[in-house]
């Protein structure tokens, strides 16, 4: 049974994810009537796609030079409802597009509207950086504070990505919240290759990783699918590019033990309703267990920044 491999290459990073080709049946499974996914699997799916699609654009198209920007609501100047938050965000973007284009700049920017349980409304906001950009945006905003801040690029903005496609479903501080990206931002088409045989990790790496590039450890993850097949994901990084944040501590490496690895989809073919835990599985990797084969692919000052008037 062939597997497929993909390849995202971005300025500073390289995603890669590996799969069966999945176009026949698992192996100890009977051809099975196809069923409707259900709404909190669609839900699950969506949140993955958009963060997954929110980390893509913030690879290509941003650095740390660029600016993280939270809006604050005073609290007599609260929005009723999410349109008008919107329609205070349009106007605030207009303003913002005729000071790029005097700049003969293109502006870009990824935001998120959150509404906490508190009724207290702000919103993120990830824009490319501009000379002034923070009176600009004071004189525009007339809400509420405006508070800028330096990019969080650790993990090459993984974590950053996470935190500005928050939903009430990832995070439970919150009510409400509404997501959007300009765009003018595509990002690049991923390098697909066929291989026949799955191989472990461990026997892989040297023909996986691309010449000047090293494996993030902490980005390595492997598991099975609902259906009994492996999958895994992980990234590489420039030799040159010293690692920083999280990817800087000593990771859970969730390597393939192929005897277990078998074992466990062989069991999981059987009965799906159990899983054995392979030897250092974390629970983001249980959690991963959930996605199909085909897709494997906290905080009003940042991901770590204070956590109040939410």
């Amino acid at each position: 049974m062939g597997y497929i491999r993909k390849e995202m290459y971005f300025p500073r990073v390289v995603e890669m994810w590996e799969y069966m080709d999945h176009r026949y049946g698992a192996p100890g499974i009977k051809r099975r009537e196809k069923r409707k996914a259900t709404p909190k699997e669609i839900e699950a799916h969506n949140q993955r796609n958009r963060e997954k699609i929110c980390r893509w654009k913030l690879r290509q198209h941003f650095t740390e030079d660029d600016v993280f920007v939270t809006l604050t609501y005073a609290v007599d100047k609260r929005p009723e409802n999410m349109e008008a938050c919107m329609k205070d965000c349009r106007r605030l973007m207009d303003r913002l597009r005729r000071e790029y284009k005097k700049a003969g700049q293109q502006m870009k920017w990824i935001r998120n509207i959150e509404v906490g349980k508190r009724n207290a409304w702000h919103v993120h906001l990830v824009i490319k950086v501009l000379p002034d950009i923070l009176s600009v945006m004071a004189k525009a905003w007339k809400h509420g504070a405006v508070l800028l801040k330096p990019m969080r690029a650790e993990g090459e903005f993984a974590d950053l990505a996470a935190y500005m496609t928050k939903t009430p479903r990832t995070d439970k501080r919150l009510i409400d919240a509404r997501y959007g990206a300009s765009q003018n931002m595509p990002v690049p088409e991923p390098v697909t290759k066929k291989y026949k045989r799955w191989e472990s990790f461990e026997d892989a790496e040297p023909r996986l990783v691309p010449k000047g590039y090293y494996v993030d450890k902490s980005s390595v993850i492997e598991g099975c699918t609902k259906e009994g097949w492996p999958y895994r994901r992980f990234q590489c990084y420039p030799i040159s590019q010293p690692v920083t944040g999280k990817a800087k501590k000593k990771a859970v490496v969730i390597k393939e033990r192929p005897r277990k690895l078998v074992k466990a989809c062989e069991a999981l073919a059987q009965d799906p309703e159990e899983l054995p835990m392979l030897p250092e599985e974390s629970e983001e990797v249980k959690r991963v267990d959930e996605e199909s084969t085909a897709d494997n692919l906290d905080g009003l000052n940042g991901p770590e920044g204070d956590r109040q008037g939410v």
